[in-house]
């Protein structure tokens, strides 16, 4: 995507649009809410409109097939300072083999957003 083509505000994204940015990334951070909140990384799948997550070392993440989560996927492009967030919302299921839990019931949200100014690169020259 050119510079022209990107829209200097940020803007919602539709379903289609935050499944298709969802498999440009692997890792994601998933919250359960049972007993507490918790946030824990984790690789998902995309395969047509389902989401499938393990945990980072390939076990398991937390939770239990029924309980209610929340993941959030971004992707960054710092050369040309645009963004996206995804935000999947949806219950855990135990998949059929049992290495990974499928999110069901998928709800999708995004924002994609544009910065209006340059962040100089992260090195040790100074900045004034």
């Amino acid at each position: 995507m050119d510079d022209e083509e990107i829209p200097a505000a940020g803007f919602e994204l539709d379903h289609r649009t935050c499944l298709v940015l969802l498999v440009s990334e692997r890792v994601g951070r998933l919250v359960e809410g049972s007993p507490t909140l918790a946030v824990t990384p984790v690789r998902y799948s995309v395969t047509g409109d389902r989401v499938s997550v393990v945990g980072i070392d390939g076990g398991l993440p937390p939770g239990r097939s029924g309980d209610r989560i929340v993941m959030e996927v971004d992707g960054i492009d710092e050369q040309r300072q645009v963004g996206w967030s995804v935000v999947v919302r949806g219950y855990l299921e135990t998949s059929a083999s049992g290495d990974q839990l499928d999110i069901t019931e998928l709800a999708l949200t995004g924002r994609w957003v544009r910065g209006s100014y340059r962040v100089p690169p992260s090195d040790d020259r100074g900045y004034l």
